[in-house]
């Protein structure tokens, strides 16, 4: 059985929670990704990760992902799950992905 190839995008002190729930579900964190480049870098050779990144859009372009964890700030979230979610990637956040209703159904529409 293949499998499942997972990003994560942030890499703040949540991410490597995230990190370790995937693979001990048996699933193969592929990427890491945070807009702080040498964050994403340093984390992604602690954490054992092939690849990083800090560009979200360059790392679903790079990367054959079946799904994301989202573990960025609040106010990130909204512009890093729409170029996950249009390229058809599956997302998982803890938190709302937008700051008000009001901004979620506006992008949702």
């Amino acid at each position: 059985m293949k499998s499942l190839r997972v990003g994560i995008i942030g890499c703040g002190s949540i991410a490597e929670s995230h990190v370790y729930a995937w693979r001990n579900s048996g699933v193969r964190v592929v990427a890491v990704c945070d807009v702080n480049s040498s964050l994403a870098r340093s984390k992604a050779e602690k954490w054992r990760v092939p690849q990083w990144y800090d560009d979200v859009s360059r790392m679903v372009d790079s990367e054959d992902l079946e799904a994301v964890s989202v573990c960025t700030p609040p106010n990130a979230r909204l512009g890093v799950v729409k170029p996950v979610a249009e390229r058809g990637i599956h997302v998982v956040i803890e938190k709302p992905f937008a700051m008000s209703v009001d901004k979620a159904e506006k992008w949702l529409s």
